[in-house]
Order: structure tokens, then C-alpha cells, then sequence
């Protein structure tokens, strides 16, 4: 039954978006003005912590960044939600990679967010998602143990 519901909530969630194909971050930051504003799918590995809030392109381009103590810039994709309920849940998003629904945005680099991607001279990358809520919810759902 919980297999039929989350995919009865997956499908809604893709007739919603229409047949938008799930992307990863790299690719919308690589063509930001003609994602900015949009409905998308994406796929990335979740950080969640002190000093990120965001979508990487995956594990393994994480783990490469952290050894070599750069990032490419356009692997990275700031979480735009900032609520109780992702940090509720920040133990259950960290290190997994999902994919979720939301808006692409472009925005003001000049506005600070200690928790946004950085390029690799330290300066605010100015892409991001506002994951919907129903979707957030289906990440957290999908991820907690049974």
C-alpha cells in the first residue's frame, strides 16, 4: 500500500511538471537563464549542515572537492527553503542523493547566505531551488528506515 500511495504522489508530482526530465545541478547552472524561474526536477547529493544548504552534483564530485579543496561552481545548488522542517529532518536528507521538485532561481549574489554554494574565489554562486513542500516531504518520507 505505502508503494502504491508514493507512487500515485511520484506521478502527480511529474504530471504537475509535465514531461520535464529530471536534471542535476551542473546542468542548470550551466544555462541559468533559461531555467530561472522554472519548475524542475533535480537530482543531487544533499549537504546539510553548519556552513551548506544545497544540492551537489554527487557523492562522488563532493568527495573530490573536499579532497583537492575546490569546487566547481556549477556542481553546487543552494537550498532556497530555510525551514523547521528541513532541519528537522537535516538527519535523514544529509548525504543521501535525491531527487525532488521545486523552483530554479537566479538570484542577487550580493545578498549573503552563509549556507550557499561557493565558487572557488569564495563568492556566492547565484542559482538555487525552493524545493516543494509535498516534495520535501516525499524525500524525508522515501529515506526514513521501515
Amino acid at each position: 500500500m505505502r508503494c502504491l500511495v508514493a507512487g500515485i504522489l511520484l506521478l502527480q508530482a511529474c504530471t504537475s511538471l509535465g514531461a520535464v526530465p529530471v536534471t542535476t545541478p551542473a546542468q542548470l547552472n550551466s544555462e541559468p537563464e533559461r531555467y530561472n524561474g522554472q519548475r524542475v526536477l533535480v537530482r543531487g547529493y544533499v549537504l546539510l549542515g553548519t556552513n551548506s544548504r544545497a544540492l551537489y552534483q554527487s557523492r562522488e564530485e563532493y568527495d573530490r572537492a573536499v579532497a583537492s579543496q575546490t569546487s566547481p561552481p556549477e556542481n553546487c545548488l543552494t537550498i532556497l527553503n530555510n525551514d523547521e522542517f528541513l532541519w528537522a529532518n537535516a538527519s535523514l536528507l544529509r548525504n543521501h542523493t535525491v531527487v525532488v521538485a521545486g523552483t530554479f532561481t537566479t538570484r542577487d549574489p550580493r545578498i549573503v547566505d552563509l549556507q550557499a554554494c561557493l565558487d572557488t574565489e569564495g563568492n556566492i554562486v547565484p542559482t538555487g531551488v525552493m524545493i516543494d513542500e509535498a516534495s520535501l516531504h516525499e524525500a524525508v518520507r522515501r529515506l526514513q528506515p521501515r
